[in-house]
């Protein structure tokens, strides 16, 4: 099955980098279009929002360099799992392929539960790399579970 539209949400961690190139390596073998998002929480602070975007629209932006395919970027303020899940289905996106995590400790399971909604909710195939397996597969020259057959939106 062929992918046209590729949704790559990170949360712009070191270790989520690598899930992204791996992603954009996939997306230029299908020749498909790639949404880079990252999603914002409210910020602590007010007054913030435009800086804190504008380091992050640089972070996607320095990610989004090395991709032989075209990527939109886009960065959104909510709750990740339901934004990654309406940008799908606004940008008609036929694959989210995403990182389980990019923290540890507390953080870890906020962002395992991001995965967790997005798998149960997402309206198109979902690929979930983890980020420590695709820095083994990149320095191998393979395309890790890229090749695995996605699951369905909604299967679990």
């Amino acid at each position: 099955m062929p992918f046209h539209n590729i949704l790559i949400p990170t949360d712009c961690s070191d270790s989520a980098e690598t899930v992204v190139q791996q992603a954009l390596a996939f997306a230029a073998r299908e020749q498909a279009h790639v949404l880079l998002l990252h999603v914002l929480p409210s910020p602590f602070v007010t007054g913030t929002e435009e800086t804190l975007q504008a380091h992050v629209e640089q972070r996607l932006q320095a990610m989004a360099r090395p991709a032989l395919v075209p990527v939109q970027m886009l960065v959104r303020w909510g709750t990740p799992g339901a934004e990654i899940c309406r940008v799908a289905t606004e940008h008609h996106s036929d694959l989210i392929v995403m990182s389980t995590h990019g923290h540890t400790g507390l953080a870890l399971e906020a962002i395992g539960s991001v995965a967790d909604v997005v798998i149960r909710h997402a309206p198109c195939a979902v690929l979930i790399l983890r980020a420590s397996r695709a820095s083994a597969a990149s320095s191998q020259h393979a395309a890790p579970a890229a090749q695995s057959i996605p699951m369905e939106a909604g299967a679990r």
